[in-house]
């Protein structure tokens, strides 16, 4: 990571329970094998190094997650005094990058969609040349009864964004939300007539003062907040969110029991931890478990983007 610049970790999963199976005298069990909870530092040489929280233990197992999966790192300027060369923004405007430093992530989409009760949604619904490893969504949701997170299309095994209940069960109906999509190559078809074009050393427009950069972005903890506890985020009125895992739950006997990923609510001026990616499982060990990780979350404000 470059001096003068603060980072952010996103992960599909941040935090959750893991399972595995196990076989004893009553046959296959599924059963809790241990717990993820994501961390990262800048080491001496400034370099991002990830490690587990104080709610991970055990390991992966059949289905874990952690950091075996795709993980993002966002860098974007610290506000600093300008040296008198170059191009400064005022209003605390700041561009931020996706992994590669030489490209800038300007806002490439801002607008409702729709996340259907059956296929959720994928960035490429808007354009075919998104995707989750290339692109990164800000979510705003009105409704404090809905939770938005991430999910599984079970026929093509891709990642999606789904809608779920207060207790983490998928939607029975379509819902509109909002999103801010952010990406490290320039694909947008519009661009504006006048104003400001960066180009990187290519030659290929990064960003167009028609699109939008990241603006005053803050990083949140929710691990002293309640489930279903909704809370203001300074510096933030309308808060928006890139949806990922802050916790889990599980509560099993030795028969069933159900497993759920805890996300993130909104009322329009609020955020919670709430139940997301309920499971019911069968032939399980007992065990009973829940937490919220302290992990900070990037939340940008959503009257940056749309007019309300």
């Amino acid at each position: 990571m470059p001096d003068g610049y603060q980072y952010y970790i996103h992960l599909l999963d941040g935090s959750g329970f893991n399972l595995d199976y196990a076989m004893d005298t009553d046959g296959t069990n599924l059963w809790v094998c241990g717990a993820f909870d994501s961390r990262s530092y800048l080491d001496g040489n400034r370099q991002v190094i990830l490690y587990n929280g104080s709610h991970a233990w055990g390991y992966g197992g059949g289905s874990g997650s952690g950091y075996h999966q795709l993980c993002i790192v966002i860098g974007y300027p610290i506000n600093t005094a300008v040296n008198g060369v170059g191009i400064s923004f005022e209003g605390e405007n700041n561009y931020f990058y996706i992994n590669e430093s030489s490209l800038c992530a300007p806002v490439i989409y801002r607008g409702e969609i729709d996340i259907n009760k059956t296929t959720g949604w994928q960035p490429s619904y808007v354009n075919p040349f998104l995707n989750f490893e290339n692109s990164i969504v800000f979510v705003y949701c009105e409704n404090p009864n809905i939770s938005i997170g991430g999910g599984f299309n079970h026929d093509t095994w891709e990642h999606i964004l789904l809608a779920y209940n207060t207790e983490g069960e998928r939607l029975n109906y379509d819902i509109k939300i909002k999103v801010v999509i952010f990406a490290k190559t320039q694909i947008s078809n519009t661009k504006s007539n006048y104003g400001l074009r960066i180009f990187n050393k290519s030659g290929d427009v990064v960003f167009d003062s028609g699109t939008g950069v990241l603006i005053n972005p803050q990083l949140h903890s929710f691990g002293s907040v309640g489930l279903r506890q909704f809370v203001d985020i300074p510096n933030i009125r309308r808060p928006m969110f890139i949806p990922t895992s802050i916790g889990g739950y599980v509560d099993f006997d030795n028969y069933d029991g159900i497993k759920k990923q805890i996300g993130l609510a909104s009322t329009g001026f609020s955020l919670a931890p709430s139940y997301i990616n309920h499971e019911y499982n069968r032939w399980t060990r007992a065990y009973k478990g829940r937490f919220i990780s302290d992990f900070p979350i990037m939340i940008i404000d959503a009257e940056n983007y749309f007019k309300f």
